[in-house]
């Protein structure tokens, strides 16, 4: 089903140009407000800095997506299978391939911290972790956990799965495309500590939207997996407290 996406090589070249000019403007945009407003009500933790920080890359690729469909005349569910009836079939591959995938992932940056470490070489903390340290609200925690389980799965799969990987592989290149797609996605979470893990996972997502044909199938995998770790990020230090209060209360 993948190969027969028939996607315009300078629909793809046109759709990375102007997803590069969104994240530009909104970059603009964003430090002019910075400016206007003052960095008291708009700084880094702000609510409204939170906002188009996100949406520079994300929010981008998602219109930018909309008109690389409309110009190749196609709707978001005949380009990446939401119209297929496997939905349950997907969700739930999706649901156990995150499950399975969490203790590989976290040997993989384990190994992966060990040899930065081993090679002198500074692991400064995920930009992820970085934006939820310095959130300054609730509210701002709150959007950040969405942003995260919501809809950075969702543009992150139309782009690398449903676009660049389908397209590579039209190419007639299948290990390009498996591995290109993926080596991307995992250079633009700009953390050494997390490439190797990433990668795997990229790799897995691909796999994942071969086997069902439903890119629902790789954004429920990936949409799970942040989940998991942005629940471990809020609820992890209580959460061990209460494993070792529990331990000093057995016999």
């Amino acid at each position: 089903m993948l190969s027969q996406k028939s996607w315009k090589l300078e629909g793809i070249i046109l759709l990375i140009a102007g997803i590069l000019l969104g994240i530009s403007t909104l970059t603009l945009v964003q430090a002019v407000l910075q400016f206007v407003i003052g960095k008291e009500s708009f700084g880094e933790g702000s609510l409204l800095f939170l906002v188009f920080a996100s949406l520079s890359l994300h929010g981008s690729i998602l219109v930018g997506t909309g008109a690389f469909l409309w110009w190749h005349r196609l709707s978001w569910r005949e380009a990446f299978g939401f119209a297929t009836p496997n939905w349950g079939r997907s969700i739930l591959l999706g649901l156990l391939l995150a499950l399975a995938f969490i203790p590989v992932g976290s040997a993989l940056q384990g190994f992966s911290v060990r040899i930065l470490t081993w090679s002198h070489v500074d692991t400064p903390p995920q930009e992820a972790i970085a934006e939820f340290d310095k959130a300054a609200s609730w509210m701002s925690r709150a959007y950040l956990a969405a942003f995260a389980i919501v809809l950075a799965p969702f543009a992150e799969e139309v782009i690398f799965r449903g676009i660049l990987y389908t397209g590579l592989k039209q190419t007639g290149r299948p290990a390009l495309a498996l591995w290109g797609s993926a080596l991307i996605f995992a250079g633009i979470h700009h953390s050494a500590s997390i490439f190797l893990p990433l990668l795997v996972l990229g790799l897995m997502l691909a796999w994942l939207y071969e086997k069902t044909g439903n890119l629902i199938a790789s954004i429920t995998a990936h949409s799970c997996f942040n989940a998991i770790n942005v629940g471990l990020l809020l609820f992890g230090d209580h959460l061990e407290e209460v494993h070792h209060h529990l331990l000093h209360q057995s016999p």
